[in-house]
């Protein structure tokens, strides 16, 4: 595979089922110094981790889910929007770690049901619940998913 070099970007040259390819990837759009994609939209995801006990009061008291039991939650954050042209990015993963790290942090090792807003903690009651905490700081935000397990997810895009 040989490198072809064009406007010191990203060059690739490769050979497909007998067949020499190469282009230039420029991730945005850029073409003798000027812009084609300047609007280039983006979707970025970020995921956080947090420990917690809960309880379904609502449930019936048969249920499994109705007594006290924990769960290692996964909480992905998905926002979008346009690529900053100088920066050639959307956000800053720093950046967004600052807005959802202190709202993980109040529901790390704790028992969900204590805290205000999820007294019935489902994750679609959750999903929303951080949603609403999220969307004031975070206008970019698309949706909150939230998993319980590694089978098991609820994916909330707004109200």
């Amino acid at each position: 595979m040989t490198a072809l070099f064009c406007n010191d970007r990203y060059p690739y040259s490769f050979t497909l089922r007998n067949r020499h390819c190469s282009f230039v990837f420029d991730p945005l759009g850029m073409i003798d110094g000027c812009a084609r994609n300047a609007d280039m939209r983006t979707r970025l995801e970020r995921d956080y981790r947090f420990e917690a006990a809960h309880r379904l009061p609502k449930v019936a008291s048969t249920h499994k889910c109705h007594r006290l039991h924990g769960h290692s939650y996964e909480v992905r954050i998905g926002v979008e929007g346009r690529i900053d042209e100088d920066l050639g990015w959307l956000i800053d993963f720093s950046d967004l770690d600052e807005i959802v790290s202190p709202i993980i942090e109040e529901l790390d090792h704790q028992t969900l049901n204590e805290i205000d807003g999820l007294e019935n903690p489902t994750s679609e009651i959750l999903a929303a619940w951080l949603w609403r905490r999220l969307v004031c700081q975070l206008d970019m935000l698309k949706d909150v998913s939230v998993s319980e397990t590694a089978s098991s997810r609820c994916i909330y895009r707004g109200e």
